[in-house]
C-alpha cells in the first residue's frame, strides 16, 4: 500500500522494471461507502496529493478499487472485477486487477533504494 510518496515512487518503479503496463491494484477502496475511501488494513487514507482527477465511475459505473496508473504514476478507481471496460489496457474481461506483490522479485532486481532487495517477494 503506497501510504508515501516514496513508496508509491518504489512501486511505480518496479511496475516499470518488469515492465507491467496494466494498473496494479494498491490495496485501497470505497466498496463500504462511495467517496469514504480506506486502505485494506482499515486505516484512513491521508493523501499527498495523487489522486487523479477523472475519479468516480460514469454512468452509474462502480468503480471501486484503485490502482496505480504506469504512465502517471496516479491512483484511479476502477471496477474492483473487470466487466470489459479494462481489455483495452490489457486486463482480461472478468478478472481482478493485479497487485504487484503477486510477482516474484529476485535479488538485484527491486532497485537500489533497497540494496537490490523486494521486501516481502525475495527468492533466493
Amino acid at each position: 500500500m503506497p501510504k508515501t510518496k516514496d513508496t508509491n515512487d518504489f512501486l511505480l518503479r518496479t511496475m516499470k522494471t518488469f515492465d507491467k503496463n496494466q494498473p496494479m491494484w494498491i490495496g485501497m477502496h470505497d466498496k463500504d461507502k462511495e467517496g469514504t475511501i480506506v486502505w485494506e488494513d482499515g486505516s484512513k487514507v491521508l493523501t499527498w496529493g495523487n489522486f487523479e482527477w477523472t475519479n468516480g465511475g460514469l454512468f452509474g459505473v462502480a468503480e471501486d478499487c484503485f490502482a496505480l496508473d504506469p504512465y502517471n504514476g496516479k491512483w484511479h478507481d476502477y471496477g474492483c472485477s473487470n466487466t470489459g471496460l479494462l481489455t483495452t489496457l490489457g486486463i482480461t474481461p472478468n478478472s481482478k486487477l493485479p497487485f504487484i506483490c503477486q510477482y516474484l522479485i529476485k535479488k538485484g532486481q527491486a532497485g537500489s533504494d533497497r540494496g537490490g532487495q523486494g521486501k516481502d517477494n525475495v527468492d533466493d
